[in-house]
């Protein structure tokens, strides 16, 4: 069985690797003629760092990235509304947000 995704965005990426990993022969068609930075910020959400490490590719974003200590929600007046402790507000499996800017 031959799969086509359509878009390597990271999402196309994640999913051809865990189709890959199952034995499903994967195919990525993208518009972009190379792939490059974009100058953004990514976040990646506990489940998305799961996906990562499960697929063995957690070290690099971990190394470049900045864990989420506290998220904070700002009021109308630009101060704190609410502030959660990022830590020990992980998820079950100890998986917490990383954020990266891509220069």
């Amino acid at each position: 069985m031959k799969t086509l995704i359509a878009g390597g965005s990271i999402g196309g990426i994640v999913a051809a690797l865990y189709l890959h990993r199952v034995g499903i022969d994967v195919g990525i068609l993208e518009r972009a003629e190379e792939i490059r930075e974009l100058c953004v910020g990514i976040n990646m959400l506990p489940h998305a760092v799961e996906a990562l490490a499960e697929l063995g590719l957690l070290a690099e974003p971990d190394a470049i990235g900045i864990r989420t200590h506290d998220l904070i929600q700002p009021n109308r007046n630009g101060g704190p509304e609410s502030v959660i402790d990022m830590i020990e507000a992980r998820a079950p499996d100890g998986f917490t947000d990383i954020g990266a800017v891509a220069s």
